[in-house]
C-alpha cells in the first residue's frame, strides 16, 4: 500500500526536504533560480521538453543515432513544438488508459513522462536532451519489450529465437557504439556527422585534433566553429593558443 511505501521510504523523503530546504534558502541559489527562470516561459518550456522526449524516446526505439551532443534548440511557443506536444499528451492518455489493463505499459509511459517533464518546466535546460537521459527511462521501456513479447510469443518456440536475435542485435551496437569511444578524436568526428551545425562540437573536434598535434585540421575545426557561431569564445580562444603555439615553435 501507499501507506506502506512512505513509511519504508520517509528518510529519503527527508533527505530531499533538507536538501530542498538548503537550496531554496540560499540567496545564490535563488537568484540562479530567478535568473534561469527568466530565460523561457512556461509554454515555451514545456515545448522544448516536447521536443526533449521526442527525441530521447526516438533514440529509445531505433538506436542508430547516438549522439552525445545533440543540435536541439530551446523553443519559446507552443506551436513550434505542435507534433511533439501532440506524441506528450498521447503518451499521458494511454499512460492513464493502460494502467488498469496493462500496468507495466502505463507505469513504463507515466515514468517516461515524470522522469523527463517536471523538472524542466519552471527551469529550462541549456541542452534540450543527452543520450545519458536514456539510463533512467530505458529499463521500464525495456521491461515493456520483454512483458509484450512474452505474451504475444511465450508459449511459442518463436519467443527464445526472438530474445536471442534482439540481443545480438543490441551487442552488436553495443560494440559498434564502443568503437566510437576509443578515443577523444573518433568520438568527436562522429558527433560532427550527426550535429554538423553546432559549434562547440566543432570546437571539441579541433580540441581533440589540437591535443593531438594535428594543428591543420584543429585550425579548421576552431576556423568552422567560429563561422557557426562568431561569440563562440572557447574557439576564440582555442584558435588563439594554436596560432600562438605556432609562432613560438617558428622562432
Amino acid at each position: 500500500t501507499w501507506n506502506a511505501a512512505l513509511k519504508s521510504h520517509w528518510p529519503y523523503w527527508l533527505v530531499l526536504a533538507g536538501a530542498a530546504w538548503f537550496m531554496l534558502s540560499s540567496v545564490n541559489y535563488r537568484t540562479h533560480m530567478e535568473t534561469s527562470a527568466a530565460v523561457n516561459s512556461l509554454q515555451g518550456n514545456l515545448a522544448t521538453q516536447a521536443i526533449a522526449i521526442a527525441y530521447l524516446l526516438r533514440q529509445w526505439l531505433l538506436p542508430l543515432w547516438l549522439n552525445i551532443d545533440p543540435d536541439l534548440h530551446a523553443v519559446y511557443r507552443m506551436y513550434d513544438a505542435l507534433p511533439q506536444l501532440i506524441l506528450l499528451g498521447a503518451l499521458c492518455v494511454l499512460a492513464l488508459v493502460t494502467l488498469q489493463s496493462r500496468p507495466w505499459l502505463g507505469f513504463a509511459l507515466a515514468w517516461t513522462v515524470l522522469q523527463l517533464l517536471p523538472l524542466h518546466l519552471l527551469l529550462p535546460r541549456l541542452d534540450v536532451a543527452n543520450d545519458r537521459q536514456l539510463y533512467l527511462l530505458g529499463w521500464p521501456l525495456a521491461q515493456v519489450l520483454v512483458v509484450e513479447l512474452h505474451l504475444w510469443l511465450g508459449r511459442s518456440r518463436a519467443f527464445p529465437v526472438v530474445l536471442a536475435l534482439l540481443a545480438i542485435t543490441l551487442g552488436a551496437l553495443t560494440f559498434a557504439r564502443n568503437q566510437v569511444y576509443r578515443s577523444e578524436i573518433t568520438l568527436w568526428q562522429d558527433t560532427v556527422i550527426h550535429s554538423p551545425d553546432k559549434a562547440r562540437v566543432h570546437n571539441n573536434l579541433g580540441y581533440a585534433y589540437m591535443l593531438a598535434g594535428r594543428k591543420d585540421e584543429a585550425r579548421d575545426e576552431f576556423t568552422r566553429a567560429l563561422v557557426l557561431d562568431a561569440d563562440d569564445y572557447k574557439a576564440r580562444n582555442n584558435l588563439a593558443r594554436l596560432r600562438t603555439g605556432a609562432d613560438s615553435q617558428a622562432e
